[in-house]
């Protein structure tokens, strides 16, 4: 399903729909990220299917009523690394679909990753012209305008993005941090262009002369957002690239969704009887945010030291300490977090943090199975890195967007050899206070 607009006004009336079902194809570079984008592609018609197999990132059998989602895992990866990942899955959709198809890159809203450099390996993989990158989430306080990203009306250095210890965000910029990971040339579409409506971008785009060109685009308000899904959202040439909020318009013009995000359930999720929220991130604002729900719920909470799981020497002691300490908590809802100061993990110890605090849980939860076969058990999982780490843990082979606690933080069901297990997954900078608690009263159904 395709929707052109009708003519160059700036609303979503008057649509003219033309069905072409092409097949949609997504790549993201975290799991919390694919989750997020993937929920607004969901409809009555179309299902959404998200993998991580770097391999065989698409099942072309699947047909172009499901949506397909590809977590690449790119953001702890070295940049070549991570480009090869993602010209690769662009080249496999090239030579498998040469009749057409839909793509969107999704990228994090803060800009977090090898944004410039995935964006032109994606362009080179798809034999596509030009990347028009949209980050701005107005509906979450991220918007673009002169081409500087903001977080609540600040620029984005002097947030606590800028002191991510992973990927830390240190240049307001847009163009200069596309720069640093990519040579192609970095064109600036202002606010006084896009606020003209889909026709008059639609223009620009066709004036840009480059053979392959990032096209960084203002919008501070969801029309904006949608004004620029619309110029694009027809082309087989221009590739759209951006955020969450950027999917959430496109969606209305790929399959349809006149409300996108906002599908209900089909009435068939169980209520939860045991919820086990894990924060995996380093991020203050989801400490702060477990912290909150704990107070407010009464939920325990038990702490995994990265000091401890740094050494060979206190390694399986500090493992063993939060598996036995996590079991014997008798609280339908309960905690667990890695502590929000990290330390320099010593390379014979394999894996990561996350895939630690992965292990505690899993071993939780085979035990709480075992001893109540018929609990239904919910996660919440803050950062991708532990959703990730959680869900290989876990056996999963796919996981199945169903729809949203609040914009931004949705509930999927992982496909595991366990059964379908419920699971809200949610960034770590990301959410309001209570937002934890408010997964937890979805899972709960309180």
């Amino acid at each position: 399903m395709r929707l052109l607009w009708e003519s160059a006004g700036e609303t979503k009336k008057g649509l003219v729909k033309v069905v072409d079902n092409l097949p949609i194809f997504v790549v993201a570079d975290d799991l919390t990220g694919a989750a997020d984008a993937a929920n607004y592609f969901r409809t009555e018609t179309y299902r959404v299917r998200i993998t991580f197999d770097s391999q065989t990132p698409w099942m072309f059998s699947l047909g172009p009523n499901v949506v397909q989602v590809f977590d690449a895992e790119t953001r702890s990866l070295a940049e070549p690394d991570a480009a090869k990942r993602v010209v690769s899955a662009g080249e496999q959709v090239s030579r498998a679909l040469p009749q057409g198809f839909r793509v969107y890159k999704k990228i994090d809203s803060t800009l977090r990753g090898h944004v410039g450099s995935e964006i032109a390996a994606l362009l080179r993989g798809l034999r596509r012209r030009i990347a028009l990158l949209a980050p701005a989430f107005p509906a979450n306080g991220r918007t673009v305008l002169d081409g500087i990203l903001f977080v609540d009306g600040i620029p984005i250095s002097q947030t606590a993005f800028a002191r991510d210890p992973r990927s830390p965000v240190t240049e307001d910029t847009i163009s200069k941090i596309l720069r640093n990971t990519s040579d192609l040339p970095v064109i600036h579409l202002g606010r006084e262009v896009v606020s003209q409506g889909s026709a008059a971008i639609a223009q620009f785009l066709d004036s840009v002369s480059e053979n392959m060109a990032i096209v960084v685009a203002d919008a501070v308000t969801d029309a904006d957002l949608a004004s620029l899904a619309g110029a694009v959202a027809d082309s087989q040439d221009i590739l759209p690239c951006g955020s969450a909020g950027l999917a959430k318009q496109l969606a209305a013009f790929w399959v349809d969704a006149e409300e996108p995000g906002v599908v209900e359930s089909d009435g068939q999720m169980p209520v939860c009887d045991c919820v086990l929220v894990a924060v995996g991130s380093a991020n203050p604002v989801a400490h702060a945010q477990l912290a909150y729900v704990a107070g407010e719920l009464g939920v325990p909470v038990v702490e995994i030291h990265p000091a401890l799981l740094s050494s060979p020497v206190t390694h399986e002691k500090e493992l063993k300490r939060a598996k036995d300490e996590l079991l014997h908590e008798p609280h339908r809802i309960i905690g667990v977090t890695l502590s929000e100061k990290r330390s320099e993990r010593d390379p014979a110890i394999p894996g990561s943090f996350e895939d630690d605090l992965a292990q505690v849980v899993y071993h939780w939860f085979t035990q709480v199975s075992q001893q109540a076969k018929s609990r239904t058990i919910g996660f919440v999982v803050t950062g991708g890195d532990t959703a990730l780490a959680l869900c290989k843990t876990l056996s999963a082979t796919a996981i199945w967007p169903r729809g949203e606690v609040v914009p931004g933080m949705p509930w999927s069901l992982v496909e595991t050899p366990h059964g379908d297990i419920l699971m809200v997954s949610k960034a770590g900078g990301f959410g309001n206070m209570n937002a934890l608690e408010k997964a937890v009263g979805f899972l709960t159904n309180h």
